[in-house]
């Protein structure tokens, strides 16, 4: 069972929802925060400022046993999808998979959950990835979240926010951590506000010109 999130301060969201769906830089934190000792990677230094984390672009990223992120070469790559043991396969964008080049499709189970679609909701695309994503784990599966334009950060985020109660910020540093780089549009941006203040009832970052930045 994963810790509670921290006590935090409410934020009120007073700005209309942002329809901007261009991935942008979120800044390095400053300060990070106190993670679960379940979740604390090695190296990981509470209040320490965040470095750039130097990731490889062919070698998924580990963000729990369960749980990686990637890109399409990583996702095309039938010997390493064996090799690591990835049963599912999450698309997080509008790009088409040709998932019948997978070495054995009928052993990873894909689906699509794009978060870069305007026509469908969020709250939606959301539930679809939480689901899969369970479902594996309890199978005793992994999950392999892959994009071309960094949505899948965001989904991964959701995610923990969700399933280990980490708190938006929590969330956030600990996959800033594991990645090179870290990019979220304006209106995911805002949809982690929103989603974060249902959770657990305040906010741990603030919104600004429609990025996220500590409090």
């Amino acid at each position: 069972q994963y810790g509670a999130p921290a006590a935090v301060s409410a934020v009120s969201l007073r700005s209309a929802p942002s329809t901007d769906n261009t991935p942008r830089d979120i800044r390095l934190i400053q300060r990070r925060p106190k993670l679960p000792a379940s979740l604390r990677p090695d190296g990981y230094e509470e209040g320490a400022p965040a470095m750039p984390h130097a990731g490889h672009a062919d070698i998924p990223i580990e963000i729990l046993p369960f749980l990686m992120l990637g890109t399409f070469k990583t996702a095309s790559d039938k010997n390493l999808i064996t090799a690591m043991g990835i049963s599912a396969l999450l698309n997080c964008c509008l790009e088409p998979f040709d998932d019948d080049a997978l070495a054995d499709p009928s052993s990873v189970h894909y689906i699509q959950c794009p978060f870069d679609d305007n026509n469908t909701s969020l709250s939606l695309q959301r539930q679809k990835a939480m689901d899969l994503i369970s479902s594996t784990r309890q199978a005793g599966g992994r999950v392999l979240m892959f994009c071309e334009r960094d949505w899948h950060g965001a989904g991964c985020i959701m995610y923990l926010m969700w399933e280990c109660r980490l708190t938006l910020l929590q969330a956030l540093s600990l996959v800033q951590y594991k990645m090179s780089s870290l990019k979220i549009s304006p209106k995911l941006c805002a949809y982690l506000m929103q989603y974060e203040a249902i959770l657990h009832g305040s906010n741990s970052m603030r919104l600004t010109e429609g990025l996220l930045f500590e409090i």
